[in-house]
């Protein structure tokens, strides 16, 4: 539909239009089912990702003082487990991708 709608006027064939406005029903509807969703996403994914990120260029979290510290990052990267799982998660990625373009080609 437009957002004009033709009504006609009082007394007369002829049609006037109306302006579509805030009375078309909508209301304040609109505005909830936008905010609830985000506000859901704020409390249960946001808050909870942003919480666990700042702990971790944190320091120790039960004497927070709020200070940067990337000494844990340079633990996890120096270790051998590290990079030998990195490298299985990149090869069982490289081979789903080929499986799946094979698959996904026509003969």
């Amino acid at each position: 539909m437009s957002a004009l709608t033709e009504v006609a006027a009082p007394g007369t064939d002829l049609p006037r239009r109306r302006a579509r406005g805030r009375g078309d029903g909508l209301g304040p509807w609109w505005l909830v089912a936008a905010v609830l969703p985000g506000a859901f996403l704020l409390v249960f994914f946001a808050w909870p990702v942003a919480a666990m990120l700042w702990r971790g260029i944190g320091g120790d979290a039960d004497a927070f003082t709020g200070a940067v510290d990337l000494t844990a990052f340079r633990e996890t990267l120096a270790r051998e487990r590290t990079w030998r799982i990195l490298g299985q998660t990149l090869g069982m990625a490289a081979a789903g991708t080929v499986v799946s373009v094979a698959l996904g080609l026509p003969t």
